[in-house]
């Protein structure tokens, strides 16, 4: 009976801890369903991903993607997690304007596993810069038909088609 008294408050313990992340990953950009709009690129990840036991998860501290100049000059919301399911996390993405007042300036949401290996941010194509419509996707992955393998990965995972974008 002591054994698993002490598995279970190791278990406890195990998920309750923050874990300290310090990620670089390889990705791409892309416009649905355009594979010629691929563009490299490398996501940043420094920060603190909470998960207190019966609460709300998140992830406190700074997400910044090469090529996308706001994401270095603006602050990182605090990202809550809104959904779990499958070892996949989802919440909205967003930065904010520095000087008052702090006004959200881009948006988009953002779905991750617990060791940001596999991310999917689903944005406007506006964070390129430009005023092209659709919607952009930043995955990590190394070309247009890896991101793909992934999203369709952590869709499954996900369990929710309803819920995951795209």
């Amino acid at each position: 009976m002591s054994i698993l008294v002490g598995a279970v408050a190791v278990y406890l313990y195990t998920i309750s801890t923050p874990i300290k992340v310090d990620a670089e990953r390889a990705a791409v950009s892309f416009i649905a369903n355009d594979p010629s709009s691929t563009e490299p690129t490398t996501i940043k990840i420094k920060g603190t991903l909470y998960r207190p036991l019966f609460k709300q998860h998140k992830f406190i501290g700074t997400i910044t993607i090469d090529g996308f100049e706001f994401t270095k000059t603006n602050p990182t919301f605090d990202l809550f997690v809104n959904q779990r399911d499958g070892g996949i996390n989802m919440g909205v993405l967003a930065y904010y304007l520095s000087k008052k007042p702090h006004t959200i300036n881009y948006s988009g949401f953002m779905y991750f596993d617990k060791d940001f290996e596999m991310i999917n941010i689903a944005s406007e194509a506006s964070w390129r810069g430009g005023t092209e419509p659709g919607n952009l996707f930043i995955v990590t992955a190394e070309n247009y038909e890896q991101a793909i393998q992934v999203q369709n990965q952590m869709r499954e995972q996900f369990n929710d088609d309803k819920s995951f974008v795209p």
